[in-house]
């Protein structure tokens, strides 16, 4: 039996009923707190054009977009200092928010999320979990009485003691940004670490994304990894096996259109590998399709001592 990695993004907390949208955020008295206790005003007014623009709310997305627009306005005397601490106060009450929505988490009924997690517990394959999220998979896991995880990793931070979350952008157009800005850069933060990623993603026999929406800045994690897979030309028994858990059809397509965006044909992707997309919100509503791509799913995995509820 091969290796395996799940990779979990906020869609997993999501479909767990943490409510650690951005835009939840964005609603709530902390975010309020933030705007007002802000030293920078163009931060707030930059993150709620965006807002306005695109009409959602994609947190780090609007400070790579209000960082863009600064960059041929600012001087080379621009002092950063009230931006540095209106941008620390900003991750501060994110932090707390997603602290709170963590501490009150109850685990939900017939739930996705549980099933996949409580199954990989029973499979000796799963060489590591990587999660996008700042929860603490452990925490969420014991209180649904899941134990045994795999390794897991924090790619971007997490709640943990003496740890912090990762805010920010990326973009391999350092010169797109003011240099008094850098420290917007996700990888300046001192809590950026290594981790192995990539290598293990491109030595797994299988790898499941759930509630990932790979794209955006996200993307570049995976873009050789989607590349590599599109040049295989394996038999069929030997061709690696990739499940995407999203929420609906309108996500799947937009990782789709943003692979082909990058210059992944999806087309030769599903030759290449065992790809498949599992919509969980059709799941929810009682879809046979789905369900059945699910039950495929947990069975293939292999698991022992443990009776698919699906």
């Amino acid at each position: 039996m091969g290796s395996k990695i799940l990779i979990l993004g906020n869609g997993f907390d999501l479909d767990l009923g943490l409510k650690t949208r951005y835009s939840d955020f964005w609603s709530s008295t902390l975010w309020t707190q933030a705007k007002n206790q802000c030293q920078e005003p163009y931060l707030v007014k930059s993150l709620e054009r965006y807002r306005v623009t695109h009409h959602w709310f994609d947190l780090e997305s609007g400070l790579e977009k209000g960082a863009f627009s600064l960059n041929k306005k600012l001087g080379t005397d621009f002092d950063n200092t009230n931006y540095l601490q209106s941008f620390q106060l900003l991750k501060d009450k994110l932090k707390l928010y997603i602290q709170n929505q963590q501490s009150s988490f109850s685990p939900p009924k017939n739930c996705v999320a549980e099933y996949l997690l409580r199954e990989i517990t029973y499979n000796g394959a799963f060489r590591r979990i990587y999660t996008f999220n700042y929860t603490d998979l452990k925490y969420l896991a014991s209180q649904m009485n899941v134990d045994s995880l795999p390794d897991c990793i924090h790619v971007h931070g997490s709640l943990e003691s003496g740890d912090d979350i990762i805010l920010g952008i990326e973009t391999e157009d350092f010169k797109s940004i003011p240099e008094q800005l850098t420290f917007l850069i996700k990888s300046n933060s001192q809590y950026y670490r290594n981790n192995s990623l990539l290598d293990d993603i491109t030595n797994a026999d299988e790898v499941i994304f759930f509630g990932h929406s790979i794209n955006g800045m996200d993307f570049p994690y995976f873009k050789e990894y989607f590349r590599m897979l599109s040049q295989r030309n394996d038999p069929e028994e030997k061709k690696r096996r990739v499940t995407i858990i999203t929420y609906d059809e309108t996500s799947s397509s937009q990782i789709k259109d943003n692979m082909r965006f990058n210059g992944i044909d999806v087309r030769t992707l599903y030759n290449r590998v065992k790809l498949d997309f599992i919509l969980t919100k059709d799941i929810n509503d009682g879809s046979d399709f789905q369900t059945k791509k699910l039950s495929n799913l947990l069975h293939n995995l292999k698991s022992t001592g443990f009776i698919s509820r699906y």
